[in-house]
């Protein structure tokens, strides 16, 4: 099956969606906007040159940026599925956020080394591995699994998935250009339209099975069977001969 998707497709659901939940979004960017700010002041200005804690301070702000990014994944996958979502779901804590850390921490490891090394091999592991997270926190996999997932999904339209990063950036610029605050619109929006693009994707990857003959019954609702006779059965069911008397009659 050839995959294909349409950029203005995912943008406009992006757009379509950000309408419909717009409050709680910008509600909940500006909160992480506003925690951010105050995880720099305390690592840029407060403790600046004081260590460890300067150091320790700006690790468990990556901490819990990824943390809140697994949550806010979460939330736009619901809003894409029509499903109910609330403020706990930002704050989610199970071992697939552990798994989210990690695999963040690998991605960005690869496509730094490949964008070091030429450039390309960076941008083509950014293209192909960047739907891991949505296996992670959609698929429930691990790391590996994960990065697997990812490759399958993209396959076939790496360049078109170019495209769409590129389209991506362009909302995210427009988004600065508005005094930042643009931000509080764009950035969800392209959230909303690469969770789309996920969705029509992970429905194009699809595998059927390929069975021969017919579908195995459930094990609930067995098929009735006809019972095939055999040659003891036939026997059995015939009448048996009348047996002669062999008494003797004068007696």
């Amino acid at each position: 099956m050839t995959k294909t998707f349409s950029i203005g497709e995912c943008f406009s659901v992006g757009w379509e969606k950000f309408k419909q939940h717009a409050w709680f979004l910008v509600g909940m960017m500006l909160g992480v906007y506003v925690l951010m700010f105050i995880f720099t002041v305390l690592i840029e200005d407060v403790f600046y040159g004081i260590e460890p804690t300067q150091s320790v301070i700006d690790f468990v702000s990556n901490i819990v940026l990824y943390w809140l990014c697994f949550g806010m994944t979460v939330i736009v996958l619901k809003i894409i599925d029509q499903k109910p979502y609330t403020w706990t779901d930002l704050f989610i804590a199970d071992k697939q956020v552990v798994w989210y850390l990690v695999g963040s921490f690998l991605y960005g490891l690869m496509v730094a080394v490949g964008i070091l090394v030429l450039v390309i091999p960076g941008l083509y592991l950014a293209i192909r591995y960047g739907f891991f997270w949505y296996a992670i926190v959609d698929g429930r996999k691990g790391v590996i699994e994960s990065f697997k997932e990812s490759t399958r999904i993209t396959d076939g339209v790496k360049w078109n998935l170019v495209l769409f990063a590129f389209a991506s950036i362009g909302v995210i610029l427009l988004g600065v250009l508005c005094f930042g605050i643009g931000l509080l619109v764009a950035a969800p929006v392209v959230m909303l339209a690469t969770a789309h693009l996920y969705r029509v994707l992970l429905v194009q990857s699809v595998v059927v099975p390929q069975t021969m003959g017919t579908l195995p019954e459930t094990p609930s609702r067995p098929k009735p069977v006809a019972e095939i006779p055999t040659a003891s059965s036939s026997v059995a069911a015939a009448p048996l001969p009348e047996q002669p008397n062999l008494t003797n009659s004068n007696t």
